[in-house]
Parts: structure tokens; C-alpha cells; sequence
């Protein structure tokens, strides 16, 4: 199975908007930030939690200092020069990690730092450190803060898309810093949606983090069968922000046999400074499932049409056989065998199959007729010239 939204956009890609437009960042498991060849990532990654790997992670305290520096790379096979700057962080309309413009108010992480420079010149297929700082203000609410290490190369064409907006493009790194004191990571299941579609299902858990700071929730949908029978799932891993309630779209292949299925949804969590190594994940509260009824795929509609005519017709022709039997048997009088009488015999006299002849009589094999045994054959026709039925000894 494939994970949509976050996931997708596998290497930080960042679209910027110009005027009034902001960016978002992908899922946790990038190792760096690229546009066109042009990337960044953390120059002092902490062994202790591989999310350093892809985004800057602090823990700091108000009026504290933390030093770093951002290492920018040319993987192009020409020289760049690379714009770096920093910008408070936003979130997107389906609220997923975002970063604001170059030109916006920075209030938060955004005004916090301060890069050595901000620009770079870059050989082909060479790279540099930019030292930074961050300096926390000293009424640094208690909690999680974010913003955004922005990198843009200066050539990078831009493309207008109407309405006088032009797009331009940037990658970005997020820098996430924790002020000590009451920390609180909680993740809870607020909704499950699906949207059936015409090869697969598009299921979207909605979670809520009520605490003070993000984390990186590890979010299973499952189909099963009325019976409990696994028929599917999608794995993903997926930021939810402190104080946010998010939407993520994952995708199921549909049954093509339709009917009903219950659909679970599942979650764990690890807070952003946790030491993944030691530490076991939480599990989300409330973890949603519903029974769903999922249309079958035009095929099967008419299979399943097929099916239903032949066993209609097989259901007509039970019962008109029984009722013709029945007719039969209502119709029937009394004969006394004879000598030299046996059933296949007596019926071709009757006109009627043998085994019709045996069912009337509740007659099993070998099927042998007796002299003097009465048994119940069909009314005779008026014009049968040989009736087996006169002449009873």
C-alpha cells in the first residue's frame, strides 16, 4: 500500500508562493532538504535521535544560546548561489508542518536565529557549513516552538501562474526547539473519513495532540473482514503538531466483492525530544474502527448478476419438477404386479423414465418388482391400447 499527503513529497520539496503563499515539509523518515539539486541538512546531527538527521532539535531554556550550523550542498554540476535565511513556521490548510515567507513578521523561531551569512557561492558538487545561534527570548512560553531554515537558489527560475502570483521554489529545514518545565505529549483519534473511489479507498484518520509539543505518530489503517480476516493495510509516519488537529489521507486497495468490512484505525507516538532508542512509543487514545458497507466494482455487480440468474433458474426448474411430480402422483392408481414384470419394463409400457417410476414408490436399488405386490403407477391414457392396469389378477 502507498501513503498519500505528507508521505509522498519524499524529499522536503517546498513550493513558495510569492505573495502570500507558504511551504510544507514532508514526512520524518528524510535524511536532507533538496529543490533541483540544491539541498540542506542538520551539520550536527544528534546520535541519540535520528530525526536530527532531517530537522534541527532543541531543548532549550529562556535566554539560553544554542550554537549550530546548517550544512548547504550543490549536487548540481554547476556553481549556485544560495540564498539561507530563517522564517517562522506556518501550518498548511490540512494542517501539516509549514514554513513562512522570506517577507512575512518573524515572531517566534524565525526571529530567534541568526546565521553567520546568508548567502553562499557553490562549486558543482560542493558543500558548506553556515554556523548559526539561537538565542531564546527570556519569556520563551514553556513547550514546543517551530520555524524553518530556508535555503533558495538565487537562478532558480520562477513561473507565473496568474492573477500576477508567481512561484518560485525553496527547500527547508524545520527547526523545532522545547522550553523545559510541564511537558505534555497526547494524541488522541478524533474522526475516521473514507472516501470510496473506483480502484481504492482513501481513508483519513483525523488526530488531535493536546500537549504542549509535536510528535511523530506512527498511524496504521486496517480492512478486515466481517470474520476478522486481514484483507489490508497502510503504515505511515506522520508529524502532528502541539495543539493541532490533522488530517492524513492514506490509501486501501477496494474489495472487489464489496459488502461489509470494519475498518480500524491505530496510532503510536514518540514526543520530538524523546530518545527513541530507550524509549517505547505511547499508543493513541481512542482508536477509532466502523463497519462499512463498500460497493463491488461494476465486474462483480455482474457476476454477482449472473450468479443470481442461474440460481434463480435453478430454483424455478426445483420447483416445477416438484410440482409436476406431485401432479403425477395425485394422478396415479393402484396396479398389481405381474409375472414378468420389472420396472424398466413397466415403465416403457407407462411412458415414463424408471427412476420416475421408483421415486413414486419409494423404491431403492436393485429395484425388484414382486408378483402380487401393488404399487402406484400413472393414470392410464383413455386411448393406450396396452394398459397395463386392466385385467388385475
Amino acid at each position: 500500500m502507498t501513503v498519500l499527503s505528507q508521505t509522498k513529497r519524499s524529499i522536503f520539496i517546498i513550493g513558495i508562493i510569492t505573495l502570500g503563499g507558504f511551504a510544507t515539509l514532508a514526512a520524518p523518515s528524510v535524511s536532507a532538504v533538496e529543490s533541483s539539486g540544491i539541498g540542506a541538512i542538520p551539520a550536527n546531527p544528534q546520535p541519540n535521535n535520528p530525526r536530527t538527521k532531517s530537522i534541527f532539535v532543541y531543548e532549550a531554556k529562556p535566554s539560553s544560546v544554542k550554537n549550530d550550523a546548517v550544512k548547504v550542498i550543490n549536487n548540481t554540476n554547476e556553481q549556485h548561489t544560495i540564498k539561507v535565511y530563517a522564517v517562522d513556521s506556518q501550518r498548511s490548510s490540512d494542517g501539516a508542518f509549514a514554513c513562512a515567507q522570506a517577507v512575512e513578521d518573524k515572531k517566534d523561531v524565525g526571529s530567534w536565529i541568526k546565521l553567520e551569512k546568508n548567502d553562499v557561492t557553490l562549486e558543482a558538487g560542493k558543500t558548506e557549513e553556515i554556523p548559526f545561534t539561537v538565542t531564546l527570548p527570556a519569556n520563551a512560553a514553556t513547550g514546543e516552538h517551530n520555524g524553518c531554515i530556508a535555503i533558495e537558489d538565487v537562478k532558480a527560475p520562477k513561473q507565473q501562474v496568474g492573477n500576477g502570483i508567481v512561484l518560485s521554489f525553496r527547500s527547508a529545514l524545520r527547526v523545532a526547539v522545547t522550553v523545559p518545565g510541564k511537558i505534555e505529549a497526547n494524541l488522541d483519534f478524533i474522526n475516521l473519513l473514507v472516501d470510496q473511489q473506483k480502484d481504492k479507498l482513501i481513508v483519513s484518520p483525523v488526530l488531535k495532540n493536546t500537549g504542549n509539543v509535536s510528535v511523530d505518530a506512527n498511524l496504521t489503517v486496517s480492512l478486515n473482514s466481517i470474520f476478522n480476516t486481514n484483507l489490508g493495510e497502510s503504515k505511515g509516519t506522520f508529524v502532528v503538531l502541539n495543539k493541532d488537529e490533522t488530517k492524513f489521507n492514506m490509501e486501501l486497495a477496494r474489495p472487489f466483492w464489496g459488502g461489509w468490512y470494519n475498518l480500524k484505525s491505530e496510532a503510536t507516538y514518540t514526543p520530538l525530544q524523546q530518545n527513541l532508542s530507550s524509549e517505547k512509543p505511547k499508543v493513541a487514545t481512542n482508536a477509532t474502527s466502523k463497519m462499512l458497507f463498500i460497493a463491488p466494482h461494476a465486474t462483480a455487480i455482474l457476476i454477482y448478476a449472473v450468479v443470481l440468474v442461474l440460481v434463480a433458474g435453478i430454483i424455478c426448474y426445483v420447483i416445477w419438477r416438484r410440482r409436476q411430480f406431485a401432479n403425477l402422483h395425485q394422478a396415479t392408481v393402484g396396479y398389481k404386479v405381474r409375472s414378468g414384470d420389472d420396472i424398466q419394463v413397466l415403465a416403457e409400457k407407462l411412458d415414463i423414465d424408471w427412476r420416475t417410476l421408483a421415486k413414486l414408490n419409494n423404491m431403492k436399488a436393485p429395484y425388484t418388482l414382486h408378483v402380487g405386490q401393488m404399487i402406484r403407477v400413472p393414470q392410464p391414457r383413455p386411448n393406450e391400447q396396452d394398459n397395463p392396469t386392466k385385467k388385475q389378477g
